[in-house]
């Protein structure tokens, strides 16, 4: 309790009594001492300062255990992502007389740590005017040096910029993965339409030849290609769910060509303007993004086994509310198809004005910091979210969207600052001196350079002290933890700059902590979370008229045997998501949600980030993990009862509440052998 109130932190997990008097000597060499002699008993200790004197603090406890979610371990390469709409020349074959490091090329897409490159192709650019058949398109685009698309493909380009041919093995030379955007319209003689602008083509079967064509030219230059998508943006032209339903149809008879052509090909689709259950106001239904664009598009695509990713773009959103469409995906097609797909960001980004553009703290604040809490947020989702790609290299498009600046922008210097955020995730718990500490970490064992990286993202306006506390990594870290060479960099909107210490989190930053390991360690053992989907997403509360949200709905359990841990997890939209409490019925079982961090009294609060409102409609959207203690799961069809609070709305503004989502997952009791 002494300790306790001086808000110091010890651990002596696994360590003898006797040894508890060095922690508490004074003085640099007793301290170091102290901290030696538990290591050499085996015993985990924290490798930073253990006095505490802010009033904000963190204690991150690093694990030797893997973690994965539905099979998924390691962070995706593909959220460190860019489009090339335009200033794709940067992506010219490397110079090999230049001294710089980021000359141009794969020199800088290494540099800047770029792994995913989405690029247009639109089919117009390389076909002819004049009326074409399914022959003449395919033997006009063959694969073949003597065709004329391979020409065009390859250069001299008529059209001043995008000679991919040459440079998109530039893109696989730099390590990225190049993602086909695959546009345009065939020659107006043939077909005049246009599936991202409408009308829809006539022929979906041709266009889908055209675009299969033109992807076998494409996998010339990048034999390995295996991302793309079809259209884009098709709601923000064609409106209606007739033609919604209409362009569902589109996709899938062009899709199933495609696959057919290129059957190792990811395609995905989509591609909407906005998130996948946007409402816009005065829509009807509610969330009619959901019901009017991606659920017709999810219903014909999967059964015929032609979609594999779920894709749309996102501006200005919160980076919960688009996790939360992701899960809502995911549960949607894994509870109707058994096959949860994930889902690709394939342009995204904030807006600025000129203003704060130019003004690197406005900038920071306003673009650089969202982009952090999107990709380390997407990271703790590797089974959900695969790709994240911020707008553009070289296009503003209105919102000062560009990514590659000279001098570089605050989101290049966040790519590098995280460039050794690769590898596979590790076990990370933290205890905050705030239950709602608006802080961010993810932790990863990299084996290309034998590191363990821990990445902490301050979003608190404030200094926040911070401890790290390696657990059962004695053995990993050469001449032991009490001491770890670190690599450490800090990025605020100062810029990306050295550190000497991890123990001060400065306000609005990213902090980045390469700890050197052992070559030949790995993960002793990996926590394996299963997930399984509720049979009701996106689905209205029981009753609309009453003044409390009741859902009922039925998760299959299809695991037996012991767990370790069981958690509920829920997505709720609506008004009810302002409720502090929560009531739940699990198989029998009565459970009461609280306390929450975001089903609160009075709405979202301002450090919480699960919670968040609708840009468009003001509504609110939430999603959140319940500990399910003591619940032992069955074999087969589990009975699920959500209740909110009593909401004493006036009669005239009953709430409106959506089940967006619910699953449970679970650990294995025996995940953590190797």
């Amino acid at each position: 309790s002494q300790l306790r109130s001086k808000n110091c932190t010890i651990n002596v997990e696994h360590c003898c009594c006797w040894q508890l008097h060095f922690v508490l000597m004074r003085g640099i060499f007793q301290r170091v001492l102290a901290l030696w002699t538990l290591v050499e008993a085996g015993c985990p200790v924290w490798v930073s300062a253990m006095s505490k004197n802010d009033s904000l603090s963190i204690q991150i406890s690093v694990s030797d255990l893997a973690v994965s979610i539905n099979g998924a371990d390691a962070i995706a390469n593909g959220l460190f992502g860019v489009t090339a709409y335009e200033g794709g020349s940067l992506l010219a074959p490397d110079d090999p007389t230049s001294s710089r490091s980021d000359s141009s090329g794969a020199a800088w897409l290494r540099t800047w740590n770029v792994r995913s490159v989405g690029f247009p192709v639109p089919v117009n650019w390389y076909l002819p005017m004049e009326n074409m058949t399914e022959e003449e398109i395919k033997t006009f685009l063959a694969p073949d040096p003597s065709s004329p698309g391979y020409r065009l493909w390859n250069g001299p380009w008529p059209h001043n910029t995008y000679p991919w041919g040459k440079w998109i093995p530039t893109v696989t030379a730099g390590g990225a993965e190049g993602f086909a955007y695959m546009l345009g319209t065939l020659p107006e003689a043939t077909d005049p339409g246009d599936p991202s602008t409408g009308p829809l083509p006539k022929n979906a079967t041709l266009y889908g030849v055209a675009l299969a064509a033109m992807l076998q030219l494409a996998r010339t230059a990048d034999p390995t290609l295996r991302w793309a998508h079809i259209a884009n943006e098709p709601n923000a032209h064609i409106f209606g769910l007739p033609a919604a339903e209409a362009y569902a149809d589109f996709f899938t008879t062009a899709a199933s060509v495609i696959k057919k052509s290129v059957p190792a090909l990811n395609l995905g689709g989509p591609v909407l303007c906005w998130p996948l259950t946007t409402n816009q106001p005065g829509q009807n239904p509610d969330w009619f993004t959901w019901s009017t664009w991606t659920q017709p598009l999810l219903d014909r695509a999967i059964p015929a086994g032609v979609l594999d990713f779920i894709d749309f773009h996102s501006y200005d959103q919160r980076t919960m509310s688009v996790v939360s469409d992701t899960m809502t995906a995911a549960a949607y097609t894994a509870s109707k198809y058994s096959r949860m797909l994930p889902s690709a960001i394939t342009e995204t980004s904030y807006t600025l004005t000129n203003e704060t553009n130019s003004n690197l703290t406005a900038h920071f604040l306003q673009r650089t910091l969202p982009v952090l809490r999107d990709i380390l947020q997407f990271a703790k989702h590797p089974d959900k979210i695969l790709i994240r790609q911020e707008h553009d290299l070289g296009a503003n498009a209105g919102g000062y969207f560009k990514f590659n600046t000279d001098p570089p922008s605050p989101e290049m210097l966040a790519y590098r600052a995280l460039k050794p955020l690769r590898g596979t995730k590790l076990q990370v718990d933290e205890i905050c001196s705030q239950l709602d500490l608006d802080i961010v970490v993810e932790v990863v064992h990299n084996p290309e350079i034998s590191s363990i990286v821990i990445a902490v993202a301050n979003f608190e306006a404030a200094v926040v002290s911070a401890d790290i506390f390696v657990a059962n990594l004695t053995s990993w870290i050469p001449g032991g933890p009490s001491q770890p060479r670190a690599t450490i960099v800090h990025l605020n909107s100062s810029g990306l700059f050295p550190a000497q210490s991890w123990q001060q989190l400065l306000p609005q930053s990213l902090t980045v902590v390469t700890i050197p390991v052992a070559i030949d360690r790995v993960p002793s053992g990996v926590l394996k979370w299963q997930e399984f989907f509720a049979l009701d997403t996106m689905t209205p509360a029981v009753d609309p008229n009453a003044t409390e949200a009741v859902f009922r709905t039925v998760v299959p359990i299809e695991i037996s045997g012991p767990i370790a841990a069981a958690t509920l997890r829920v997505g709720i939209k609506g008004d009810s998501v302002r409720c502090p409490t929560w009531s739940a019925i699990v198989d029998g079982n009565n459970f009461t949600l609280s306390p929450s961090l975001t089903f609160r009294s009075g709405g979202c609060p301002a450090r919480t980030q699960n919670c968040s409102l609708d840009q468009y409609s003001g509504r609110q959207t939430s999603w959140e993990d319940f500990q399910l203690d003591g619940w032992v799961p069955r074999l087969g069809n589990v009975s699920v009862e959500l209740t909110s609070c009593t909401m004493n709305f006036p009669r005239s503004e009953l709430p409106r509440s959506y089940l967006s989502f619910l699953s449970i997952l679970l650990l294995e009791k025996n995940s953590t052998l190797k």
